[in-house]
């Protein structure tokens, strides 16, 4: 039995090696197989009219190419715009996660956050133990120990009643 696990992990390891290995060829093959699988459906529907399936699928293509190239020309400005304002995002980014985290510049964790007037963060304080022992042991007839609320059966959807 533990040649056979280690058999196992011997050949997961050598399969994961050889695919890293061959991610240059590995990852076309399955991207078309992919593709071949989405496309079949349309082109399975031009066959019906009697339309070659290599014409389907050029025509697929060509369009599909048009219309990423229309997606990526029309964002373009944008996202030079984007990348222009990167470093400063980047920095905005960056504070809003140490504020969460209330950690110092220094990577030391802060004692007393700062205020939030700011920044305009509301730190959010603790509840006190007292309160919490209350949210947990809420009276009422939904709270109540014992009572069972699955007896009741559920209200009907659409008006639709169910049939005993």
């Amino acid at each position: 039995m533990p040649i056979r696990a280690s058999l196992t992990i011997v050949a997961l390891a050598a399969a994961i090696w050889i695919l890293d290995k061959g991610k240059d060829f590995f990852v076309p093959v399955v991207a078309a197989a992919l593709l071949a699988f989405t496309l079949m459906p349309l082109v399975r529907l031009g066959q019906r009219f009697n339309i070659p399936a290599a014409v389907v699928a050029t025509v697929i293509l060509f369009g599909a190419g048009l219309g990423g190239g229309a997606l990526v020309s029309s964002n373009a400005k944008d996202a030079a715009k984007l990348v222009a304002r990167m470093p400063e995002l980047t920095q905005f980014i960056v504070v809003k996660v140490r504020r969460l985290l209330l950690v110092s510049r220094d990577g030391h964790p802060r004692r007393n956050p700062p205020p939030a007037a700011d920044s305009g963060i509301h730190v959010a304080k603790p509840l006190h133990s007292a309160c919490m022992k209350r949210r947990r042991n809420r009276v009422g007839p939904q709270h109540r120990k014992g009572k069972r609320h699955d007896k009741d059966p559920p209200a009907p959807l659409l008006g639709i009643a169910r049939s005993a």
